[in-house]
């Protein structure tokens, strides 16, 4: 299991959220989290961009709402641990 979750919500600002996982890299500390990015239905290309991101888990919502990135990342389950016991 990841020893956290970060979940990162976005709405058409890719730049932003560039800098975000770039912060959060340079920060350290980050290797044994599982980082999630929820995109709001932005109508840039913040889905198609980030999908390619390594490592990243992409959840995107069909319509945006005020309330609907909360409630998504409720939703995702944890990642299994990779690793072996």
């Amino acid at each position: 299991m990841p020893r956290a979750s970060i979940v990162i919500p976005a709405y058409n600002n890719l730049k932003f959220t560039l800098e975000c996982l770039a912060s959060l890299q340079a920060a350290g500390g980050v290797e044994d989290a599982e980082i999630i990015v929820i995109d709001d239905a932005s109508a840039d290309a913040t889905s198609a961009v980030l999908a390619t991101v390594p490592g990243l888990t992409l959840l995107t919502n069909p319509r945006t709402s005020a309330s609907s990135v909360p409630a998504t990342g409720r939703r995702k389950p944890p990642r299994a641990s990779s690793s072996s016991s």
